[in-house]
């Protein structure tokens, strides 16, 4: 059975969209600039990989500092404690 919009009477599939979070502009799939705009997109791959070397640090990446450096401290309280409780 399909699944079809109530309100565009459009598939799931068909609705989603890559769109420029800079100037909003519809893109191809697979990009990794926008053709209008230039501006360069980031890559949720290098974000895992610099998660896992350290937390926080696919958040510097992604420009999100706040969550980053909260992601960050979390996790050295963390491991201090983890440390500090094993005799």
């Amino acid at each position: 059975m399909k699944v079809v919009c109530p309100q565009c009477t459009t598939v799931p599939e068909q609705i989603q969209e890559d769109i420029c979070p800079a100037c909003y502009k519809e893109l191809a799939k697979g990009l990794s600039a926008c053709t209008t705009c230039d501006m360069a997109f980031k890559a949720p791959k290098k974000a895992l990989m610099r998660s896992l070397i350290l937390p926080g640090l696919g958040d510097f990446y992604l420009g999100h500092r706040v969550l980053g450096t909260l992601e960050l401290f979390g996790s050295i309280i963390i491991w201090l404690a983890l440390m500090k409780s094993t005799p």
